[in-house]
C-alpha cells in the first residue's frame, strides 16, 4: 500500500492505522524482506537499544543493509519476539506507532516513522517508553 499512493500525497488516518499494522506485522514476520521493503534505501535508523547492539557512535543504522544485519540478530537472539500494536497517530504525514513487545527485556516503545515523496520511510526513530 505504501508504494502504491501518488508522491506526495498526504496520508489519511485510515492509512496510517494500516501502514502501523503492516510495520508491526513485518517486525513479527519471520521473512525479513517485508520489513525491509518498507524502507529507502539511504534509511536512517535510530533507537535507545542501540548501546547495547550497535557497534557504533551515534547508536544509529544507515541504509537497508545495517537495518537488515540488525534484525537478523535480534530473529536470532529472540526468535519468538513478537510486537503489539498499541496505539498509532499522523501527525504532518508521519506516524507516531506505540507498541509493546512480548520479551521482558524488550519494554514499551514508540516508534516515530518519517517518509520520503514516494512513502517509503527514510528515518526511524525508536523511543524507549518503559514497562
Amino acid at each position: 500500500m505504501l508504494n502504491t499512493l501518488e508522491p506526495r500525497t498526504q496520508f489519511i488516518n485510515s492509512q496510517s492505522i494500516h501502514i502501523a499494522n503492516k510495520w508491526i506485522e513485518s517486525r513479527n514476520s519471520n521473512n525479513l524482506l517485508n520489513y525491509i521493503d518498507l524502507y529507502c534505501d539511504n534509511l536512517i535508523f535510530t533507537t535507545y537499544i542501540g548501546p547495547q547492539v550497535i557497534a557504533n557512535d551515534n547508536h544509529g543504522l544507515q541504509g537497508k543493509d545495517e537495518l537488515m544485519s540488525f534484525w537478523r540478530f535480534n530473529k536470532s537472539r529472540f526468535p519468538n519476539l513478537r510486537f503489539e500494536l498499541k496505539k498509532s497517530i499522523l501527525e504532518n504525514n508521519n506516524i507516531a506507532i506505540y507498541f509493546s513487545g512480548n520479551q521482558p527485556c524488550i519494554p514499551n516503545g514508540i516508534a516515530k516513522l518519517f517518509f520520503s515523496d514516494n512513502h517509503l520511510i527514510e528515518k526511524l526513530e525508536m523511543h524507549e517508553l518503559g514497562s
